[in-house]
């Protein structure tokens, strides 16, 4: 089984192949594992979801199996899965059930596992994110690859003046995640056309949320970033992966040349743990 230890907030996407691009699908390959709500304080349930991707369309689901990472990481490691969590090591994760979609509750102590809090067993609090934030990282397990979502911890504030840390507590607002318009992708296509995929969103979508400067001791709002993994099972993207506007994100669709039916993904991301994909179905002729 491969096991990916996965960057940035959410963990996704398995070896497509030495070849091919991370947007192109040749092979069975988690795309994304979604949280919801993506930001929930610890003892709440969420919801977990895996989504992947085949050269026919999407993937069955319901051999995946799902376990919940309780191994604090150690001051010396740099990833954002303790390691026990992506071997599976005993006592490192916790079943929590089978299938495309399981309901999840976050450990009660996971603000002191995974953020501010006085960890148990001598480890150090952790840091927290470029967006402040803490993570309880979800495993999951299918098609031959070991993928993590990142739950996103209401753990409040650390390390600040008294006063701030009650501003925060009281004006901080969790995290949604991106609520998308449209996937704009034509039912059908001329074969070798060259086309625009875009994902649009409400202007709202992209939100502003409350951090904390350590140097300046102040707290301060920083508008999110949103970005969009694209993935094809025909043809070829311009960009693997698109910055997010205000509005939405494109990029460039090279339609394959040989007629069939040809599946579309855009996976939508934002800086705080926020996950949504959507997809399409496209007949080229």
């Amino acid at each position: 089984m491969r096991r990916l230890a996965l960057a940035g907030l959410l963990a996704a996407c398995g070896d497509p192949g030495v070849d091919a691009r991370p947007s192109e699908i040749v092979a069975p390959t988690v795309i994304a594992v979604t949280v919801d709500p993506p930001e929930a304080e610890p003892g709440d349930d969420v919801t977990v979801t895996v989504t992947v991707a085949t050269p026919d369309g999407p993937g069955d689901v319901t051999d995946a199996r799902w376990a919940r990472c309780v191994a604090p990481r150690p001051a010396t490691e740099n990833n954002a899965v303790p390691a026990p969590c992506v071997t599976g090591e005993d006592g490192a994760i916790e079943p929590l059930g089978d299938g495309g979609v399981v309901t999840a509750s976050l450990s009660l102590d996971a603000c002191a596992r995974f953020g501010p809090d006085p960890p148990p067993g001598g480890f150090r609090p952790r840091d927290p994110d470029p967006t402040g934030g803490y993570y309880q990282p979800i495993r999951v397990a299918i098609v031959d690859e070991v993928a993590f979502a990142m739950a996103r911890l209401r753990c409040g504030l650390a390390n600040a003046p008294v006063e701030l840390v009650q501003r925060y507590a009281a004006e901080y607002r969790d995290n949604v995640a991106p609520r998308l318009t449209a996937l704009d992708v034509p039912p059908s296509a001329a074969a070798g056309d060259e086309l625009t995929l875009a994902v649009r969103w409400p202007s709202t979508t992209q939100e502003r949320y409350l951090g904390y400067d350590p140097v300046a001791e102040a707290l301060g709002t920083t508008a999110e970033r949103l970005t969009v993994s694209w993935f094809v099972t025909g043809g070829e993207v311009a960009l693997d992966r698109s910055v997010g506007g205000r509005d939405g994100a494109d990029t460039t669709w090279r339609v394959p040349a040989e007629p069939g039916s040809v599946h579309v993904w855009a996976v939508v991301r934002d800086d705080r743990g926020g996950v949504v994909v959507i997809d399409r179905a496209v007949d080229v002729r």
